[in-house]
């Protein structure tokens, strides 16, 4: 009913994943001592099988494997605590934001260096699969969910709940520092990282679509 009661329970989770920082964060927003939640680390579909099966009394992770055990355990009275910055909390439903995932394109600087036209052509498709995506959303449903090998109906829930775009701006630069300062509180990582300082380069985006990068940064 509340994030305390989670504290003596055991949660599952892939440990060193995003959903590590997350439960973290979701523990520090709603008031769970973490310290007092019996962690495992299980893969998404071990644990997909022990929430169901009633060997662990939580367990955080991303979709389709969310939905997976919603649907598997249906009658068996499961229910998300907090999906899509949207809690579900008893006495604190509603928008709450406590993490938002991001995906990142890494590169070595080695290869940034020697193949610039490489990344820029990369992003240039990245650029109109985003596009297809925004303007296509029906189109691109069975052709995710042959990919994925899901039931069209679940994929459309899965591409609802994403907010496509191509962008570097300070919301997404300061999202993913403010996950690297509580991997440094939790003691997950030894030193801290300036994410816009050491592993950021704006110059291949801007080079493809100058618009993109609004980072003041």
């Amino acid at each position: 009913k509340t994030a305390k009661d989670l504290e003596g329970k055991k949660v599952g989770l892939q440990k060193a994943s995003t959903l590590d920082w997350y439960t973290r964060n979701f523990c520090k927003t709603f008031g769970c001592d973490i310290d007092k939640v019996e962690i495992l680390n299980l893969p998404p579909a071990e644990g997909v099988t022990a929430l169901v099966g009633g060997n662990i009394d939580g367990f955080a992770i991303w979709q389709p494997f969310f939905n997976r055990a919603l649907e598997a355990g249906k009658d068996k009275g499961l229910h998300p605590l907090h999906y899509n910055n949207t809690s579900f909390l008893v006495g604190a439903e509603g928008p709450k934001k406590i993490h938002t995932a991001y995906s990142v394109f890494y590169v070595a600087p080695e290869f940034l260096e020697k193949n610039p036209r490489t990344v820029d052509a990369m992003l240039r498709v990245l650029d109109k699969s985003v596009s297809f995506m925004n303007n296509n959303k029906a189109e691109a449903v069975p052709i995710l969910a042959k990919e994925f090998k899901q039931p069209d109906s679940e994929m459309e829930g899965i591409i609802g709940a994403v907010r496509y775009s191509l962008v570097i701006n300070d919301e997404r630069v300061k999202d993913i520092q403010a996950m690297a300062d509580l991997l440094l509180q939790e003691k997950l990582i030894k030193e801290r990282v300036d994410f816009a300082k050491t592993l950021l380069d704006t110059a291949p985006l801007k080079r493809v679509k100058p618009d993109a990068v609004p980072f003041s940064g």
